[in-house]
């Protein structure tokens, strides 16, 4: 199960720190959501999950050791400012899950990404989707 999961909701978090999830970190759903510090670690799937036509903002977020890093689906928006991902598989994915929605979106203005091995990718998105990272520290 999911840490934290939000659906049809408008939510501020101010901070908030997880660890040891199963499965998502963080999945919201049919909503507005805002996190200006969120402390991500040991996530079984993603870090941040954002689905069926959301609007997720987050200031500031370290997440480490996630199978993703933070996806964004089936017609939503993810705005970050500042992005930290640690061994992770992907940092960034969007994509289009659930045939009845189109693609997502995520955009970060400085994105640092440590891949978890050498066949590990940065971002992916399929086509009706797309990935905007203003400025890239991948190491």
């Amino acid at each position: 199960c999911d840490a934290l999961d939000a659906d049809f909701s408008n939510i501020n978090i101010n901070n908030i720190d997880i660890k040891n999830s199963k499965n998502d970190c963080i999945d919201f759903s049919y909503g507005k959501y805002r996190i200006n510090e969120a402390y991500i670690f040991e996530c079984g799937d993603k870090g941040v999950s954002v689905g069926e036509n959301s609007n997720v903002y987050i200031d500031n977020i370290l997440i480490k050791k996630s199978n993703m890093g933070i996806a964004s689906k089936d017609f939503s928006s993810v705005y970050v400012n500042k992005a930290k991902i640690i061994n992770s598989v992907i940092c960034a994915e969007a994509y289009s899950k659930k045939q009845e929605f189109s693609g997502g979106f995520i955009e970060i203005q400085n994105l640092e990404c440590k891949k978890l091995n050498s066949t590990s990718q940065t971002y992916f998105s399929d086509d009706g989707s797309k990935i905007n990272i203003k400025n890239l520290n991948d190491i």
